[in-house]
């Protein structure tokens, strides 16, 4: 047999042919021990693979859980910036603060060591250029920094930022980089005069300002050169992008649990998916909304403090009066404030307009849904809001005006929401199907060959011949077969780092019709649409190419689902063929349980791809929607549970359908032979009434058949219209066994032939109508598929108890073969 590229393993065959006798016993005795070896090696390789995979649980379960948190905590941080608003310098209090300013020197600077740039702040590295090829990459081989106090003025006034005692996140732009001698060298500088935005901990010290970076509080410190919108924005991507990753981890270590444990229960596994997306998202968002309420009341309480020590400290020093409520001070432009300067008037007014801006937005957090049936349990209540002069209240408004919480832009959240539909409805889909081949594989109970019956029938069996076509050959082993599967690889070097791999040049598969036996009867399979799968692999491989070659062959085992339909040129046994391109149809070599955990573990990647693609669809439609923050991830969970929801349901509920859609099918097949038997019985009947003239009890039979066939449903079988039939075909067979002559005739033998074998497929058809009653009525009741069915009202469908020959008292009875019965080779006999 000739292979790619014109090479051929025949010769090998010939070449052993002509070796000696000890020659070729030493090649049998080192092809034995081999075989040992390989069985060996698989045996290795198996327990290596199951060690692997238990790593593998144990690695993506703490990678989850890791990303998870990461992301609880890159969410915590942009909160804490939405809570605490931007505010002048001027009105900056102790407490959390978010300042943006220009920086400008204090006392000193410090000087960056390429440059020599007088600077307040520098990064400097020195990157070397390593590896060969696609892998040169640039290694950092020295990093320093160094900076100095300085201050962050803006209209209003100046604070200072003290970045020496504490080591805040600084992102300081790049100002220079140079390149020489495979280094490169990079400066990264804060500048006098550079725009920079400041969160940090401010302590008032003498009626000055100071943010530091060194006390415990909400605030992540940081000092950077990009605005806060910006630096929340990357925050709410990151998070996204992280709790996305994490279940996907999540999933990857449930996956391996069940592979692990060989757990193909698809309801479970959809169920422990469930709690685990579900339980992760709605518990992190539960403790996120918790650590939320009580920081935003503590920073907002401590803001107030330090707001009001502030005020009622400075008035005090001019010897104004405080004893009332604070909310009755008015503004300080009054003329009880008349012995204040400007400076402290302006400092009182940016106090005050902070706390209650600060307030503000804490009562937002406090009153939102869920958030306040979350925090009255923790006793956390909403704060009693500050009463201000209307001049202070039209600050507070422009400075909120431009705020707004940190949402989706409408281009990444449609993107998202994109991928997340195009992900659910394929690769759920694909899983729903491939679990849904599953659950008939073992819903399917195993049916002896002589026990087959019309319709969906599973089989475990031997080939034991070919069919007319006669066998095929093993592409590469030259052996007899019923099916092979010949692909051929080629080792190619490609991508950017041109790394070696396998690249598909052919991918083969040919069947042809076989008979199977299992000890009870034979049954004639012909696996023309069927997805069939092969075993005994062999695997050559010759220069760059490598060879591979699946086949089922005679004696091998075999696995067949399918529909058995009556056989078109006997008529009376069954053959296994698509007949119905719904149902599924498989013939493999492979064991019954190792097929149902491929389709099974098929389906759970599939369905695991689809819980992602939902987790991006929600976070798409929610972040457009809400603000990033607690409720939104347990809005996503929200969704995740619709959706694992919805898959059991479809899950079942197709099970269902699949069910009734076979017992309809049967009920269709029977009342078409039944028609077909009918209009046989009726030319009968009018060959014999002609021969005999007027028959009056045959006329009467068939009229009232014909009543019992108009008043019957479309495309429903009624036993009373089997009943009448049976009346008129038994009084016509009478007729017949009596009337030697008329019976002999060339004509009326065919159509009593003809006749016998269309109530040949009734018998078998009514056995596999029967059959797929039982087992539809049994899923019907059922847990948890009764809930599906009373939900969608499926109803319970009856069997059919008369058969053709049954009913009447013809001459056509038992004695006589009325009907088919079975022959011991899971074909009838009439």
């Amino acid at each position: 047999m000739e292979k790619t590229n014109g090479e051929s393993f025949d010769g090998d065959d010939e070449y052993v042919s002509q070796m000696p006798e000890e020659a070729q016993e030493v090649r049998d005795n080192l092809q034995s021990h081999a075989k040992g070896c390989r069985s060996v090696f698989r045996t290795i390789g198996v327990i290596v693979k199951k060690i692997l995979m238990v790593v593998g649980i144990f690695v993506f379960g703490a990678l989850g859980i890791g990303m998870s948190w990461w992301s609880f905590s890159e969410i915590e941080q942009m909160r804490q910036l939405e809570r605490t608003p931007e505010m002048p310098a001027a009105a900056v209090v102790g407490g959390e603060v978010n300042v943006t300013g220009t920086a400008q020197r204090m006392d000193r600077t410090v000087t960056s060591p390429d440059t020599g740039t007088s600077t307040l702040y520098y990064r400097y590295t020195v990157e070397e250029r390593r590896g060969s090829g696609d892998n040169r990459r640039w290694e950092t081989i020295q990093s320093q920094s160094d900076g100095v106090e300085f201050l962050l003025e803006d209209d209003s006034g100046s604070v200072i930022v003290d970045a020496i005692s504490s080591t805040p996140t600084i992102e300081a732009p790049r100002q220079y980089r140079d390149q020489s001698d495979g280094r490169r060298y990079t400066e990264y500088r804060i500048d006098p005069g550079e725009e920079l935005f400041v969160f940090g901990y401010a302590e008032l010290d003498d009626g000055e300002a100071r943010v530091g970076f060194g006390r415990d509080g909400s605030y992540t410190p940081i000092i950077s050169h990009r605005p806060e919108v910006e630096q929340r924005t990357e925050q709410t991507l990151e998070s996204g992008a992280f709790v996305v990753f994490g279940v996907m981890a999540l999933l990857v270590s449930v996956f391996l649990v069940f592979r692990v444990f060989r757990i193909h229960h698809a309801g479970m596994y959809v169920t422990v998916v469930t709690a685990v997306v579900v339980g992760t998202l709605f518990v992190q968002g539960f403790i996120m909304m918790v650590d939320d309420l009580r920081a935003a009341d503590e920073a907002a309480s401590r803001t107030l403090g330090e707001g009001r020590s502030l005020i009622v400290d400075t008035l005090r020093e001019n010897d104004v009066d405080v004893d009332g409520s604070f909310n009755d001070l008015g503004s300080f432009d009054d003329e009880q404030y008349a012995v204040l300067n400007d400076e402290e008037r302006e400092r009182l007014s940016g106090a005050r307009v902070t706390m209650a801006r600060s307030v503000e937005r804490t009562n937002e957090t406090l009153t939102s849904f869920p958030e306040l049936f979350v925090g009255l349990p923790m006793g956390i209540r909403p704060l009693e809001a500050l009463d201000v002069p209307p001049e202070e209240q039209e600050q507070i408004s422009a400075l909120e005006e431009d705020y707004e919480p940190v949402r989706l832009e409408m281009h990444f959240g449609l993107i998202a929401i994109a991928i997340g539909l195009f992900g659910i409805v394929l690769f759920t889909w694909r899983g729903l199907k491939s679990i849904g081949t599953k659950r008939t594989i073992e819903n399917v109970p195993t049916s002896p060959i002589e026990g087959a019956v019309y319709g969906l029938t599973e089989l475990k069996a031997s080939v034991s011949s070919a069919g007319q076509e006669g066998y095929l050959n093993g592409p590469l082993t030259n052996r007899d077969c019923v099916f092979y599967r010949y692909k051929v690889e080629k080792r190619t070097r490609s991508g950017r780092k041109k790394k070696k791999k396998w690249k598909t040049i052919k991918d083969e598969k040919k069947a042809v019709p076989f008979v199977c036996e299992d000890g009870t009867g034979e049954m004639y399979v012909d696996p023309e649409g069927a997805e069939c799968i092969g075993t005994n692999r062999k695997r050559r491989r010759r220069g760059s190419k490598r060879y591979t070659e699946w086949i089922i062959g005679p004696g091998d085992d075999v696995y067949a689902l399918g529909e058995t339909t009556v056989n078109p040129e006997t008529h009376d046994d069954l053959m296994m063929c698509q007949d119905d391109e719904k149902a599924p149809f498989i013939v493999a070599g492979i064991t019954e349980e190792k097929l149902k955990h491929r389709k099974a573990f098929a389906g759970f990647m599939l369905l695991s791809v689809g819980i992602v693609a939902t987790m991006i669809g929600g976070m798409g439609v929610a972040g457009m929607e809400m603000a990033f923050g607690p409720t939104m991830y347990v809005t996503m969970a929200g969704i995740s549970c619709g959706y694992l929801f919805g898959v059991l349901v479809i899950m079942y509920y197709n099970d269902l359908v699949f069910l009734r859609d076979r017992v309809r099918r049967a009920e269709s097949n029977i009342d078409v032979a039944l028609k077909k038997r009918f209009d046989l019985i009726e030319n009968l009947a009018g060959i014999v009434q002609e021969y005999l003239g007027h028959e009056q009890q045959l006329q009467q039979s068939v009229a009232q058949a014909r009543r019992a066939r108009e008043q019957s449903e479309e495309d429903s079988v009624e036993e009373a219209e089997i009943v009448a039939e049976n009346e008129a075909r038994n009084r016509l067979f009478a007729l017949l066994e009596s009337n030697p002559d008329l019976k002999g005739q060339k004509v009326i033998q065919e159509m009593m032939q003809t006749l016998t074998e269309v109530e040949n497929d009734i018998v078998l058809m009514r056995e596999g109508y029967n059959d797929s009653v039982e087992r539809y009525n049994n899923r019907l009741d059922h847990i948890p598929e009764i809930f599906v069915a009373r939900l969608l009202w499926f109803r319970h469908a009856e069997h059919l108890t008369v058969g053709p020959g049954e009913g009447g008292d013809g001459a056509f009875g038992p004695s006589d073969g009325g009907g088919a019965t079975r022959d011991g080779r899971g074909g009838v006999r009439s």
